[in-house]
């Protein structure tokens, strides 16, 4: 029960010890960008392909599910900047990744679920 209540807080430090400053860096940003595209087309493609005996539909939900990604990145990323082996720029780079993966994934998932949305409940009782 406490993994559930500290983990939150876990990454958020995490994410705190960025400095923003380094994100005014076009180049950074742009580098962020790509590896955030990179992060999103890798996972969607490499799960849905894993999940292609499932079928498309499936295959691509799957996908969509899998695309949210970073907290073990976040973790190594921390260790590797405190201990002074990656620049603050790269620890950037994987925490604007991580958070932008798991806001983008949503909208994916909606996306690939949408025609469940849209399909009549079918009632199981039927009145007459």
């Amino acid at each position: 029960m406490s993994a559930e209540v500290l983990v939150p807080f876990f990454l958020a430090g995490i994410g705190l010890a960025l400095d923003i400053n380094v994100l005014k860096d076009p180049k950074v940003l742009g580098l962020a960008a790509l590896i955030t595209v990179t992060a999103v087309v890798s996972q969607f493609i490499g799960c849905g392909l894993g999940a292609w005996p499932l079928g498309f539909t499936e295959a691509r939900r799957i996908g969509a599910g899998m695309v949210p990604r970073g907290e073990v990145g976040m973790v190594v990323a921390q260790i590797g900047a405190t201990m002074g082996t990656i620049s603050q720029q790269a620890y950037g780079v994987v925490v604007v990744m991580a958070v932008m993966t798991t806001v983008i994934a949503p909208f994916l998932l909606n996306w690939t679920f949408g025609d469940i949305a849209s399909e009549p409940e079918e009632s199981p009782l039927t009145i007459e």
